[in-house]
């Protein structure tokens, strides 16, 4: 399921198309792209974007029993 909190910022991961990221999400991102060695450059919203938009990042149901 996706992230239900507002996203804050958009982004594109190379090779994928351009996503949104809550403030959350976009740190663990940064981080992540940091231990792969680029850097991902974070652009952030307007009021309406964040109103239109949602989190694009996946986060495991509260229920899942993996």
């Amino acid at each position: 399921m996706k992230c239900p909190t507002q996203p804050m910022f958009r982004y594109t991961w190379p090779g994928k198309n351009e996503a949104h990221a809550c403030f959350f999400h976009a740190a663990g991102l940064k981080r992540m792209a940091a231990m792969l060695g680029f850097h991902l450059q974070f652009i952030p919203l307007s009021l309406e974007e964040r109103v239109l938009n949602k989190c694009s990042s996946e986060v495991p149901y509260e229920n899942d029993a993996r």
